[in-house]
């Protein structure tokens, strides 16, 4: 048995460790997903590395013992911990994300996410993001579970927070990309296989997943939802094999309602459902290239499978009371009766909200027209 785990440390993969003899130990962390060590910012990867042992060490392995009995009903005591690997894989807006991999003594293993965050936008969010999943657990899958956090702890001269969540094996980011043709296709960026590009019908299923997480965390009757969100984030990852397609979600930055009022009529509460959706239909063709490049947006084929997701999950939510049955009949008629005027407005109440320097807003509003024509076309084929 080991009394004291081994932690290792290592930088995009396993196979590059980083000690504090290495050069890269000093260098600082990056402060963008695409940037790299040394290129800016006061915090060394040393600094994350050991705020990462620490967290892990905490009351000794609390955060491992809980992922073990949560992710394989088994207890797990530290002597049973042989080693653990903290591999730094990215680098985001708000959080550093680790891949911790865990081995024990009897051939277990485990396989985790560590976000850490130094900046006082990205402590922040981490409050919100931890409060959010906890409020979906158990209500909706797809999302991660918190396994640990740590608030704004001082370690050196930086203030930093932890959390940590399931790693979904084998899923990975996607991006729209352009193929040497000229075309506009998704890639895949499978770390264990290789990039693909994915199949018309890939991309569909994707779409239609995307769709389904979103509307199952949406609350019909408070009109909480998931916001914000982003493609070009690699907020959603993908894994594709077996003649099947999954998709989970990887963060919730925050979990609130759309709008400021509450609403208690159902007619009110039918179109506050029906706007979200306008706003999930946008928001999902954005994207940018190579999830780094310019901006890009999604060609027709994600919109039927956006308003497919949509239903399928409204449906599911009808089982749940009578008052939820009775409100999507009333969201299913009134979609049945809206025109393409009525689609182009509420798209023009959604890019209303956007920020006026948003860089989307002005291809969304080369594209509304024909993308208030091309929703309409797709609820026609569903309702």
């Amino acid at each position: 048995m080991a009394d004291n785990p081994v932690i290792g440390f290592s930088l995009g993969e396993p196979s590059c460790p980083v000690t504090p003899d290495s050069d890269l130990w000093k260098a600082a962390l990056p402060t963008a997903r695409t940037s790299g060590p040394g290129d800016s910012g006061d915090v060394t990867v040393g600094d994350y590395f050991q705020a990462a042992e620490r967290f892990l060490k905490d009351h000794d392995f609390q955060v491992i013992k809980t992922a073990a009995v949560y992710l394989g009903g088994l207890s797990a005591d530290p002597d049973d911990i042989r080693d653990i690997n903290v591999c730094l894989v990215k680098h985001g807006r708000f959080y550093h994300p680790s891949k911790v991999s865990v081995r024990f003594e009897d051939d277990r293993s485990l396989v985790l996410a560590l976000n850490l965050a130094f900046s006082p936008e990205g402590n922040d969010t981490a409050s919100r993001e931890c409060a959010a999943l906890n409020a979906l657990k158990g209500r909706v899958g797809d999302v991660p579970v918190v396994f640990g956090i740590k608030k704004r702890e001082q370690l050196g001269r930086h203030l930093h927070s932890a959390f940590c969540v399931q790693w979904f094996e084998g899923f990975h980011e996607f991006h729209l990309t352009t193929d040497p043709e000229g075309l506009q296709r998704t890639v895949l960026w499978d770390t264990d296989f290789g990039h693909r590009y994915l199949t018309g019908d890939e991309v569909s299923l994707v779409y239609r997943r995307v769709a389904r997480i979103l509307t199952d965390s949406y609350n019909l009757f408070t009109c909480e939802q998931i916001q914000p969100w982003h493609h070009a984030a690699g907020d959603f990852v993908a894994r594709t094999g077996e003649g099947t397609t999954d998709v989970r979600l990887i963060t919730v930055r925050q979990y609130t309602s759309l709008f400021q009022e509450c609403f208690e009529e159902p007619e009110d509460l039918a179109e506050a459902a029906l706007i979200f959706l306008a706003g999930m239909a946008i928001r999902t063709r954005l994207d940018r290239a190579d999830g780094v490049g310019e901006i890009l947006w999604a060609g027709p084929s994600a919109i039927p499978a956006t308003f497919q997701g949509f239903f399928e999950s409204l449906a599911d939510k009808a089982k749940e009371s009578r008052a939820a049955e009775t409100l999507v009949d009333m969201i299913r008629s009134m979609a049945g009766r809206m025109t393409e005027d009525d689609l182009l407005n509420y798209s023009r109440m959604i890019i209303a909200s956007y920020n006026p320097q948003s860089p989307e807003s002005p291809l969304i509003q080369r594209q509304l027209e024909t993308h208030a024509r091309e929703c309409h076309q797709a609820l026609g084929s569903l309702i």
